[in-house]
């Protein structure tokens, strides 16, 4: 009969004991923070008394695991009903004459952007940055944001700088009806979404209540990704 291993190989099966580690490793960095007693109470040098959850971190640091140790952005789920910004979706639908256009009639706005750049020899390894074009390119603003960054997290950040921006503006919109652009489709649905495990969702929700109580309107809109577009 045929090897277990060469079954593996024929149809492309993970080896049960890599499925394993994968599956536990999972569930270990699902469930951070979570623990009813500290790691550090529970770490020891005595092999037949390691925990589970030690084992878990030694396996990750051992293959390099480059977010180990860093903050995740998850957080108990909060429902956010009242929202005072308006996220449109008029201009997502395929084939209709504002598909992915910025809207002709609004006044001050910030078209955002974030980016994803990663190490062509580990995938793993990537740096993220995002950016802000304010009022025509009246003013622009660029961010490095660093490792460990989904592009999902930077593209979130910039809509959150924008409102950061508006608030430092209040003058300037009071009355005024004003957007924020962004090439996120995602970002848009989550800030749209009634409920949410992102702190970063949670915390750029709070920003843009705050900035469409200074202003007459707030929406939030999306465009076809910006590299190469003029819009007239």
């Amino acid at each position: 009969s045929t090897p277990t291993r060469g079954l593996e190989i024929i149809n492309y099966i993970r080896p049960i004991e890599l499925e394993t580690r994968k599956i536990v490793a999972e569930a270990y960095l699902r469930t951070i923070g979570q623990e009813k007693i500290h790691a550090s109470r529970m770490k020891t040098n005595k092999i037949t008394q390691i925990g589970h959850r030690q084992w878990c971190y030694d396996f990750l640091k051992s293959i390099g695991f480059p977010y180990l140790d860093q903050k995740f952005d998850d957080r108990i789920r909060k429902w956010i009903w009242k929202k005072s910004y308006v996220v449109e979706f008029d201009n997502t639908i395929p084939g209709t004459k504002n598909y992915g256009r910025p809207a002709d009639s609004l006044g001050l706005h910030i078209y955002t952007d974030g980016s994803l750049i990663k190490d062509p020899h580990n995938p793993l390894n990537a740096e993220a940055g995002s950016g802000l074009s304010i009022d025509c390119g009246r003013e622009k603003q660029y961010n490095k944001l660093g490792q460990g960054i989904s592009i999902f997290q930077a593209e979130m950040y910039s809509i959150k700088r924008s409102a950061a921006w508006f608030l430092k503006k209040q003058s300037e919109i009071k009355g005024k009806h004003i957007a924020i652009y962004t090439d996120s489709l995602a970002s848009l649905k989550a800030l749209h979404k009634p409920v949410t495990r992102s702190k970063l969702v949670v915390t750029t929700a709070d920003m843009l209540n705050a900035v469409a109580a200074k202003c007459n309107k707030l929406s939030l809109r999306w465009v076809k990704a910006h590299w190469n577009n003029t819009y007239k």
